[in-house]
């Protein structure tokens, strides 16, 4: 009996356990197959689809390679081939593997969002954006799709593709509260605000106790100079903010409100409104914190720093900034030795918490600055060093090293520094140099 005729059997068996999740005995039955058969392409595409779901990405790429090389006509070989780039971040390469694909007719789903993220992943927006489309294109009702090349359109400053897209948005998804919610942020910024009004009108009637419209509502009489109106609406609108999430949402809104009627003190008491809900919340807590720190209520940083500490609710990063400012609000009113003991726990705590870690980059940076208020230089210099292997912006090293440098008085080192940091990111550099 020729052994070959075993291969439709074994290809069926490798399928049917392909169905069921059994991908080990699936591999074993393609491999067998391939055995028989070894130029099939379809068997190799079939392995390596199975290497990919076992996370073996080196064999599944090879297998992939295979197919193509066997049959540069199959599609489903160039795909998974860019899948398999996709999964490892390898995005040139993906995104060159599904234009193959696409070349070779591949029509297997969600094609042409794969390439549409690969090319954004790149850096080419436009590329990312035209296919993006054609992937709206094949699934209309997809309102992760019409989103995605709405930021795509938005990104690229293209204002009236993106209020066509915001239309046929509408029209196919009516129930999207938040295609209103855009349209009318675009209308305000290109100062439409006649059109913004009358979209809001539409949304309050569709969506009545949406606390986005309501905000929105504040914000455009805010901008058009109706004070009033916008605190009376912010205050309706606190009525019905019922989460977390909102009452941030409000708080963010009336903080610019407040900002407007140049009473920023009443900024402190919206924030913490937000907190009663969340009394964690790292992005209330740190613009809490740094409204104290720009307006010099010092008093009230101290007290931060004491009601935080030891805190594990709490980010540990803006424990970190409380308990660095007050250290420096009690050195700036004289107060040496109270504020080196405050440097010098801060210095032991953060030795405990993993700073070489790309979330706690803002760690790492109060290491650098406590080390350097306590003029241990040295320490600071080295985890300057560190922030290089941290962060995309090379401008970061040089511009801490220029600090520290500044405050040992070696003045030349710190200027030469200073100038390889401005020529990254001047105002990071200016910004660290003046801290």
């Amino acid at each position: 009996m020729d052994r070959r005729a075993l291969f439709p059997d074994l290809i069926q068996r490798g399928a049917v356990l392909m169905k069921k999740r059994k991908y080990r005995e699936a591999r074993e039955a393609f491999q067998k197959a391939l055995k028989l058969r070894p130029d099939s392409a379809g068997t190799c595409v079939c392995l390596g689809k199975i290497l990919t779901d076992l996370g073996e990405m080196e064999e599944a790429a090879a297998m992939f390679r295979r197919a193509a090389e066997l049959d540069g006509t199959l599609g489903e070989a160039w795909f998974g081939l860019a899948g398999v780039c996709y999964l490892r971040e390898q995005w040139q390469e993906a995104a060159q593997y599904y234009l193959k694909a696409e070349e070779a007719g591949c029509h297997a789903p969600n094609l042409y969002l794969f390439m549409g993220n690969s090319f954004y992943n790149c850096g080419d927006t436009e590329q990312a954006l035209r296919y993006t489309s054609r992937a709206v294109e094949e699934q209309p009702l997809s309102e992760a799709l019409w989103r995605q090349k709405l930021l795509l359109e938005l990104e690229l400053g293209k204002t009236d593709e993106a209020l066509d897209t915001l239309d046929a948005f509408e029209s196919t998804l009516p129930d999207a509260v938040d295609v209103h919610e855009i349209r009318t942020r675009l209308l305000i910024e290109q100062h439409e605000y006649d059109r913004a009004e009358a979209c809001l009108s539409r949304a309050r009637a569709a969506f009545p106790e949406d606390v986005r419209i309501g905000l929105l509502c504040a914000h455009l009489y805010a901008v058009r100079g109706r004070l009033e109106e916008a605190e009376r609406e912010i205050a309706a609108v606190k009525e019905k903010a019922a989460t977390p999430d909102e009452r941030k949402r409000v708080v963010w809104e009336e903080a610019d409100l407040f900002l407007r009627k140049e009473e920023p003190q009443r900024i402190v008491g919206s924030v913490r409104w937000g907190l009663e809900a969340a009394p964690d919340d790292t992005d209330l807590l740190s613009f809490l914190l740094q409204f104290y720190i720009d307006t010099q209520d010092y008093a009230h940083v101290i007290e931060m720093a004491d009601g935080l500490r030891g805190r594990e609710e709490t980010e540990p990063s803006v424990r970190a900034s409380a308990e660095f400012y007050a250290a420096a609000a009690l050195r700036e009113s004289g107060k040496e030795e109270e504020a080196e003991g405050r440097f010098r726990m801060l210095s032991k705590s953060l030795e405990g918490l993993d700073g070489t870690r790309g979330k706690d980059m803002d760690l790492l940076i109060y290491r650098i600055l406590t080390y350097n208020a306590l003029r241990e230089y040295g320490k600071a210099l080295e985890l300057a060093g560190d922030l290089g292997a941290l962060s995309p912006n090379p401008a970061d090293v040089h511009a801490f090293r220029a600090l520290i440098y500044k405050d040992m008085g070696q003045e030349q080192k710190a200027r030469e520094e200073k100038e390889l940091a401005r020529q990254a990111d001047p105002a990071l550099a200016d910004a660290v140099w003046n801290h």
